[in-house]
């Protein structure tokens, strides 16, 4: 699968822009994020999570916790991001996405 057909999929997610966001979020607004596990799992798909977020923007800084095949608890802190609100916003749907099927299937594939 080439690196073009796996972005496609980001870009469907927001084809048209985020209205809601641009609408309510100044453009040189500034935040931080962080996701946390909903329930017991293995962390997986942390890169790809840093890779779609990295791609909307690339100056937003993604810091992965947990690493790649770690058991984690409810409550556990796995990710963080920092930089602009309207890139972080418009790009945390696709890459949670991402990151909750990822988890999932190693999770099962774990049990």
């Amino acid at each position: 699968m080439s690196a073009d057909f796996r972005f496609e999929l980001i870009a469907e997610d927001a084809a048209t822009g985020d209205a809601a966001t641009e609408a309510t979020v100044a453009i040189d607004g500034q935040g931080n994020a962080a996701v946390y596990a909903r329930s017991e799992a293995i962390f997986c798909g942390g890169p790809l999570f840093a890779a779609v977020m990295t791609r909307r923007d690339p100056t937003l800084v993604v810091r992965l916790l947990a690493a790649e095949g770690e058991h984690v608890q409810p409550g556990d802190r796995v990710i963080e991001i920092e930089g602009s609100l309207r890139s972080l916003l418009t790009a945390e749907r696709p890459a949670l996405n991402f990151l909750g099927r990822l988890a999932g299937i190693a999770t099962q594939t774990n049990r």
